[in-house]
Parts: C-alpha cells; structure tokens; sequence
C-alpha cells in the first residue's frame, strides 16, 4: 500500500520497507527500547528515490523480507487501487464535523 523508510542516524543507515511489512511493525514496538529511530512514510517508491537524493552518507538497504525495490510495481499499484475506492466527487462540508 505504500513504503516505510526506518533512518538510524546514529548509524547512518536507511532501511526501505513496504509499510505492512513485519519489519516495521517489529521495529516499532521496540521504539521504546531504541528511540533513536525514525520513521517517515511515502506512497509512492518514485517519492523515495527523490527523497534519497537529498540524503548524503548513508547506506540505503532493500528489506530483504518484503522486497520493496523488486515489488515496486505491485505495490504503487495497491496504493493506487485502495484510494481510487474514495469517491473524489464527494461533496465536502468543511463546517462538518465527521467524527461520530
């Protein structure tokens, strides 16, 4: 549905996941042992090489769980076909409150 990229600065090195790979959800529940982890979520992979860019020093590793450099097309693809069941159409209300 969308990537996870999980940056150690203090080890200068960047992980690229699919946001639902177990990895993430590992690596998260640990946060509170290793706080020094960041994560920052892209939709898209074309977002992540743009972003990588601007970054100098680090090594940039592919999980080798979820693959998200070889299933790059399956997954933009998921992320496209989940938002495109949003109707763009829809009337929006902004003095609505849609929170029940």
């Amino acid at each position: 549905m969308g990537y996870m990229l999980i940056i150690d600065n203090e080890n200068k090195n960047i992980e690229i996941h699919s946001d639902l790979c177990d990895v993430v959800f590992d690596k998260k529940e640990d946060l509170n042992i290793n706080t020094k982890l960041e994560f920052i979520p892209f939709n898209f992979y074309e977002e992540i090489e743009e972003y990588l860019q601007t970054v100098e020093g680090y090594e940039v590793v592919d999980c080798e769980v979820c693959k998200p450099k070889e299933n790059q097309e399956e997954l933009d693809e998921d992320y496209d076909d989940f938002y495109e069941e949003f109707d763009d159409d829809e009337e929006v209300d902004s003095t609505r409150c849609d929170i029940i």
